[in-house]
């Protein structure tokens, strides 16, 4: 889906007001690649948008959590996190799913 062009930072009014099938709506500044987007049951939901990943020079983007349960603040402070770990030539998306596989490995009950 598009993504609205805004000159003003993303607020808890215009998320809430969003309804099913709205464009998506970004932030500006330095929360650029801050999304949101409504789907059509009306779940509101925060997105990280990478304009590459340095691993796979692929577009990705990482789910932050769903809006209201999940506040505009927090959505802002896990951003600059996944930013931070991005600026580092890391990728946030795939360090997270190789992270959840180990654990996955290790948890693994070997019974034969």
């Amino acid at each position: 889906m598009p993504t609205q062009q805004n000159t003003k930072p993303l607020s808890f009014r215009a998320i809430d007001y969003m309804k099913p099938g709205a464009m998506d709506l970004s932030d500006i500044g330095e929360y650029r690649g801050l999304r949101v987007s409504c789907g059509t049951a009306g779940t509101k939901s925060f997105y990280y948008r990478l304009t590459r990943s340095p691993l796979t020079d692929k577009l990705v983007q990482k789910k932050l959590g769903a809006f209201p349960s999940m506040p505009l603040s927090d959505a802002r402070q896990d951003l600059e996190l996944l930013k931070s770990i991005r600026n580092s030539g890391r990728c946030p998306v795939t360090e997270k799913r190789d992270s959840e596989l180990a654990e996955q490995k290790a948890n693994w009950p070997w019974r034969w």
